[in-house]
């Protein structure tokens, strides 16, 4: 993680494990590097202050007035390449915003975090893609757990709850117990976010869709074995069609686990602890190739797995998404043994 940062932010991508400055940066990875310095507890205070400053200042310089939007992609030259990022992007901006003011140990941080939430919020209102409602959701229920007086955010977890069910009666079926026709990616983090939108607003009908949602995309990356077989890259958009075997991405493994975290918060069943742990092993190992795509030494990361072995690029997205798997793999297990 230090050598993919420079004073910018965080840098896309790298090949093996140099940075490659030719692809510049994201707010997608800067946004997902201050979750990682707002919730890393076992890091040095210093360490995080240091590190979530040079990402909250990327993020606060991605903010378009003109576009009332976050941009997304800058050039190493400082120069931003759109106007405006993706619903997505921004969905996770607001998301990673909200955990930034809740938990972040710098009180700095988290005042910057605040501001620029009541600056923007009233911007995400009326976004249509099923992700970006999920970034936004628990954005919003980060927001009504940390704030005496919630506001908007109260209604960005109603309506993109309600949205989100509305999506799910829509497309499911008997076989087919999902908010969409195709799969795509970070999969499990919409029904995570509807889960807690069930328990927040004590409501039976989430909470027992979000289950339906959870076990079905579960057991869909879980071979007759137990070994996680995460969605690929292969098979997005196309419709009701089982997920293919490649390419895997470290991102699908921490949603996984993160959604099991969620699964088991509504019921207390072992199946999200094996599930959880066989999402986690992938990173290890036990994955198609037997391959450690992992490096619990070096907190390297390499890019996936692809037909033809491991993609040993070593980008943002995988490097973070294994650190946060290392702790939130110790959350499920502390649900799970209490």
């Amino acid at each position: 993680m230090v050598r993919m940062t420079d004073d910018t932010g965080m840098l896309q991508h790298s090949i093996f494990n140099i940075p490659d400055r030719h692809h510049g940066y994201s707010i997608d990875d800067n946004v997902r590097a201050l979750i990682l310095m707002s919730t890393a507890e076992d890091l040095a205070c210093s360490d995080r202050t240091a590190f979530g400053a040079v990402y909250a200042a990327f993020i606060q310089s991605a903010w378009n007035d003109e576009t009332a939007s976050f941009r997304n992609f800058m050039g190493f030259d400082r120069h931003w390449l759109e106007e405006s990022g993706s619903p997505d992007s921004n969905g996770r901006t607001f998301w990673a915003l909200s955990i930034a003011e809740r938990q972040h140990s710098d009180p700095q941080i988290r005042r910057w975090a605040a501001t620029l939430i009541d600056r923007t919020i009233g911007h995400f209102c009326d976004v249509r893609s099923p992700r970006a409602m999920a970034f936004i959701l628990l954005g919003g229920l980060n927001l009504c757990q940390s704030r005496a007086d919630p506001g908007k955010a109260r209604y960005l977890v109603d309506h993109y709850s309600d949205q989100l069910l509305f999506r799910y009666n829509e497309s499911a079926t008997d076989t087919w117990k999902w908010f969409e026709t195709v799969l795509s990616y970070d999969n499990c983090r919409i029904a995570e976010a509807l889960v807690y939108a069930g328990i927040y607003r004590d409501s039976d009908r989430l909470k027992q869709t979000a289950s339906n949602a959870l076990y079905w995309i579960m057991e869909l990356q879980l071979s007759p074995d137990g070994m996680f077989c995460p969605v690929g890259t292969q098979g997005f958009g196309k419709q009701f069609e089982t997920p293919h075997r490649y390419d895997q991405q470290p991102l699908e493994a921490l949603a996984a686990i993160e959604g099991c975290i969620a699964g088991y918060t509504l019921r207390t069943d072992n199946f999200w602890l094996n599930a959880g742990e066989a999402a986690f092993a992938w990173f290890q190992g036990k994955n198609d190739h037997g391959i450690a795509v992992s490096d619990p030494k070096s907190g390297e990361c390499y890019d996936g797995i692809n037909p033809e072995g491991v993609n040993l690029n070593q980008g943002a997205e995988s490097v973070l998404a294994w650190q946060m798997a290392t702790r939130k793999i110790r959350t499920l297990r502390k649900l799970a043994s209490c």
